[in-house]
């Protein structure tokens, strides 16, 4: 009879779904040697290595089997449970009546799984907030990066980001478009909008690779979702034409591709 044992359960209770965990052989012999390991570890994955790592994607209990044989033809099979810990969902929308500098900035919280803490960081080497829901005014104009930290009840983190442009009171910007957005609704570059402006005239359009119109707006709020009469569109390459005129009077015409990824 062959005999081993796995990881302890007790050792994995720190461990969150996205961390890789390692799996140790530790059978004990009598005589011969192990020729075949085989593990499954609870969730359609399967190894043949002695002592593999493996990735759960969701956090819960999973029964993890290891079948060795060896040369003498001994077999042995032991299920423990093993629990990876759920992890948070991060996410947030951002709200105001004009980003530019001086105006308050709000950012709802749109996380979820189980949430204890929050912690965000406006991109300007100077704001941070520890609200559920925060707001924020910037002094000075520019590109800034928004990350949202949250922290579940089991240490488990995840973070989401989003860029703002800020504008000058007395500035105006030509528009100008990401090259890829992600309708997956996490919250984070989930919308294609026309940044830049502010904007006294602004016709916003998107084309398939058919030319079929999918989109029009003339509001720089409102952006595209990656659906197209409430049905979600395909991973692609999208064609865009902006045409708009700034606070100062300067027109343009613009037109690109955008990469749909989900």
């Amino acid at each position: 009879m062959c005999h081993y044992i796995m990881y302890s359960p007790a050792s994995l209770s720190r461990i969150c779904a996205y961390d890789s965990i390692r799996f140790t052989d530790l059978t004990q012999l009598s005589h011969g040697t192990i020729t075949q390991w085989n593990w499954s570890f609870g969730d359609a994955g399967l190894s043949a290595l002695q002592n593999p790592a493996h990735l759960y994607a969701t956090g819960g209990d999973y029964q993890v089997t290891l079948s060795v044989l060896t040369s003498d033809g001994c077999a042995d099979t032991l299920t423990q449970t093993v629990s990876p810990r759920p992890v948070p969902v991060a996410g947030f929308n951002v709200t105001a009546a004009d980003f530019l500098i001086g105006t308050s900035i709000t950012f709802t919280d749109a996380s979820s799984g189980g949430v204890q803490s929050w912690q965000w960081d406006f991109g300007d080497n100077f704001g941070t907030s520890s609200n559920v829901n925060a707001t924020y005014t910037y002094t000075y104009p520019g590109n800034y990066l928004v990350s949202q930290v949250v922290t579940n009840n089991f240490g488990c983190v995840d973070t989401a980001t989003q860029a703002l442009v800020i504008l000058g009171r007395d500035m105006s910007y030509p528009p100008v478009l990401p090259t890829a957005f992600t309708p997956n609704n996490d919250h984070n570059n989930d919308v294609l909008y026309v940044r830049g402006g502010p904007f006294t005239e602004l016709e916003f359009k998107v084309y398939n690779e058919w030319g079929v119109l999918l989109f029009s707006s003339t509001e720089a709020d409102v952006g595209w979702d990656g659906t197209f009469n409430g049905k979600d569109q395909p991973v692609g390459v999208y064609v865009y034409t902006v045409t708009a005129t700034t606070t100062d009077s300067k027109e343009y015409k613009i037109s690109g591709n955008v990469s749909l990824i989900r």
